[in-house]
């Protein structure tokens, strides 16, 4: 009677849900009105939310908490998993990326813990897509091939997610501009959706929107503008039977931006519009976020302030709904590896059967036996050491203060040699001196000897010559002149006497 009434009820909120349905919705939506018991009912109410993924986040969150609900109701970690995945989907659009962790890593364990490959494959999707959001891409990376594993080994036959996953990894391989690998895996993506699968698309309907727009970055990262351009113009076309809001935003945005960089503001303005308008529709914030803040940069650059105030008014609403971006993605950068680490331990951990617990307990009580006898033997190695290093260091201690005393001898050795040395130096200098003096007073005493000789010698001859003058009358004048000469001749006589008897003296 319950589920009677469950079913009537939500055909009649599909009445007024039409206008943001996907293809997949009405489906879905007929399949849960007949469903027959409860665990189908929880399957379908998350495969319902995944259907306005792209084009109603509401109806993703009530569809998603009215299977949660009822599957922790029941008791079903399967579809307890599936509806916390999607929750996750749907915080992480909004750029809440702690919460949607969580989710996800609780949808992960409730995942593998029913076994389902489906499931597991969808959330390691997601987990790749919050590295992805942080421009993490090398984790990312890791997820993507982790979840394409999964589906390999599981042998799914669900193209859409097959299809997302191969897309996600090209994407992570064009933020690590490995181009070539990116292309390959775009365009592997891109055959898996050129025709419908026999059995229709899944609830998360057809991708092709989402991997042409990659591919139009692709093409916009090789320079190839025009064929950029093309991509994105056909991904905003295929978005609308899809019911697809978020890569129409999105699509609009890049043609917006790759305009901007090619300095053409009227079209970057069109577009930046349109997407504006998409993505309030709904609503996408983080697309909101974009194409506000490169209106406002237009605006700005224009001169325009009332457009500029306008714009960065839904900026800041914007940034305000994502619950402080940069916050988040420092949390989320610090714990993201380690919590998925201790969850993956945990798991392991949960794993391990009892049968090998003794063995684990003997090799453990050997390991310790094995440690102690090391560990004595090591202490019995350490203390001879310890032994043989304080013999040796009073052995050094020793020497030492026997090379100190014969340092000391030698110094003071040396410090009398070089006095000795110094004396002797001096004594030599003293020596060669005398010599040179004696032998100088030798080398003077001759000279001046026959010096004084001839003076004396030369006075005689001046007297005898004063006498005969004395003979021969002259003038007065002449008389007084020659006398007066006479004189000083005799005083320089004298004076050179002197100065040889002195010089003979020393």
């Amino acid at each position: 009677m319950i589920a009677r009434l469950l079913g009537c009820f939500l055909l009649v909120l599909y009445a007024f849900q039409g206008a943001g349905q996907s293809p997949q919705t009405a489906a879905f939506q007929q399949a849960l009105a007949h469903a027959s018991t409860d665990t189908s009912r929880v399957l379908l109410l998350a495969d319902l939310s995944a259907t306005y993924r792209y084009s109603h986040f509401d109806s993703v969150q009530w569809y998603a908490l009215q299977g949660l609900k009822l599957a922790r109701r029941i008791g079903y970690p399967k579809g307890e998993g599936r509806c916390l995945s999607r929750l996750a989907i749907l915080l992480s659009e909004r750029g809440n990326l702690p919460e949607a962790l969580r989710l996800n890593l609780q949808a992960l364990q409730l995942n593998r813990q029913s076994h389902d490959a489906r499931g597991e494959a969808r959330t390691l999707n997601q987990t790749g897509l919050l590295y992805f959001a942080l421009d993490d891409f090398r984790p990312s990376l890791r997820y993507y091939f982790q979840a394409r594993t999964t589906y390999q080994q599981a042998h799914l036959d669900d193209v859409s997610l097959l299809a997302s996953i191969t897309t996600n990894i090209g994407a992570s391989y064009q933020g690590l501009a490995l181009l070539d690998s990116a292309s390959y895996y775009l365009r592997q993506a891109h055959d898996l959706t050129t025709t419908p699968p026999p059995t229709g698309w899944s609830c998360w309907g057809n991708p092709q929107p989402y991997i042409l727009r990659e591919l139009g970055r692709l093409q916009a990262s090789r320079g190839l503008t025009s064929s950029a351009l093309d991509h994105y113009r056909r991904s905003a076309k295929a978005a609308i039977p899809e019911n697809d809001l978020r890569s129409r935003c999105r699509a609009f945005q890049y043609m917006a931006e790759l305009f901007y960089r090619r300095q053409q503001p009227d079209s970057c303005v069109l577009y930046a519009r349109k997407s504006l308008v998409v993505g309030q529709t709904l609503p996408f914030i983080v697309g909101v976020l974009r194409t506000s803040t490169l209106l406002a940069d237009v605006f700005k650059a224009r001169g325009q302030n009332d457009s500029t105030l306008k714009y960065m008014g839904i900026m800041l609403t914007a940034q305000d709904s994502l619950h402080n971006p940069q916050r988040i993605k420092q949390l989320d950068a610090i714990g993201f590896d380690e919590q998925l680490r201790l969850r993956q331990l945990e798991e392991e951990r949960a794993e391990l059967t009892t049968s090998f617990r003794l063995y684990a307990l003997w090799v453990g009580l050997g390991t310790l036996l094995l440690v102690a006898l090391l560990l004595g033997r090591h202490i019995y190695k350490q203390k001879q050491a310890n032994q043989r290093l304080q013999y040796l260091n009073n052995q050094i201690n020793q020497q030492k203060e026997e090379l100190t005393q014969q340092r000391d001898t030698l110094g003071r050795m040396v410090q009398q040699l070089r006095t000795a040395q110094s004396q002797l130096v001096l004594r030599e200098k003293m020596a060669s001196l005398g010599e040179l003096m004696a032998s100088v007073a030798h080398e003077i005493k001759n000279p001046m000897s026959s010096v004084k000789n001839l003076a004396a010698i030369s006075a005689e001859l001046c007297q005898d010559l004063r006498e005969e003058l004395a003979k021969t009358v002259l003038p007065i004048d002449d008389q007084q002149m020659i006398d007066e000469m006479f004189n000083n001749l005799s005083q320089y006589q004298s004076k050179i006497v002197m100065y040889t008897q002195r010089a003979e003296g020393l």
